[in-house]
C-alpha cells in the first residue's frame, strides 16, 4: 500500500512540474520583423502619445530597440492567435526581468491592445487614453519605450507597448500620479 502511495504521489509531483514547464520552442522563437505598415503603425502611436505627453507638460519618451524587439514578440505572439483573438499581457513578468537584466531598464510595463479599425494607430491611442487606468500609466514618469504591431490572420492589428525607465546607475522608481 505503501508503495502504491509514494509511486501516485511521484506522478503527481512529476505531472504538476510537467504542467508548469514553458513551452521552450515559443519563447525562444525571434520576433519577426514587422512589415512596414506595421512599423508606420508602430511609428504613429509613438508619436501621438509624445504628442500627448508634450500637452500635458511631460517630457518625451526615447524609443529603445531591445524594447521594441520584446514589445514586437509579444504582439507576434498575441497576432498567431495564442490569446484567442485577445489582447494579453500574459509573459510581462519575464519581459519585465529581461529589461533589467540585460537591457539595463527598470519598472517596466506593459500596455496592450487589439483593434480591427482602419486607422489602428489612432483606435489604439485613443482606446488607451479613454482608460483611466492606461491613460493614468502613459502620464507616468517613464522615459523609454518599445512598440511592436502585428497584424494577424484574422484582420486585427496586435499592439505591445513596454514602458520603463533607462537605468542611470542609481535606483530610480516612477513616480505614481496622485501618490
Amino acid at each position: 500500500m505503501k508503495a502504491i502511495t509514494r509511486l501516485l504521489s511521484c506522478c503527481s509531483v512529476a505531472l504538476l512540474v510537467s504542467s508548469c514547464a514553458s513551452n521552450l520552442a515559443e519563447t525562444t522563437k525571434p520576433a519577426s520583423k514587422p512589415s512596414s505598415n506595421e512599423r508606420a503603425v508602430a511609428e504613429r502611436i509613438f508619436s501621438m502619445i509624445n504628442a500627448d505627453r508634450a500637452q500635458s507638460g511631460m517630457k518625451p519618451l526615447r524609443g529603445n530597440s531591445g524594447l521594441n524587439r520584446l514589445a514586437q514578440k509579444q504582439a507576434d505572439f498575441m497576432s498567431r492567435g495564442a490569446t484567442n483573438g485577445q489582447a494579453s499581457t500574459m509573459g510581462s513578468n519575464n519581459r519585465a526581468q529581461y529589461a533589467s537584466l540585460r537591457l539595463n531598464i527598470e519598472n517596466v510595463t506593459e500596455l496592450a491592445n487589439s483593434t480591427s479599425s482602419g486607422n489602428a494607430a489612432s483606435a489604439i491611442v485613443q482606446s488607451w487614453k479613454g482608460s483611466p487606468e492606461h491613460n493614468r500609466t502613459l502620464r507616468q514618469t517613464w522615459n523609454t519605450t518599445g512598440i511592436g504591431v502585428s497584424v494577424g490572420r484574422d484582420g486585427k492589428t496586435y499592439v505591445t507597448m513596454l514602458l520603463g525607465v533607462s537605468g542611470t546607475g542609481v535606483p530610480r522608481s516612477v513616480t505614481p500620479i496622485g501618490w
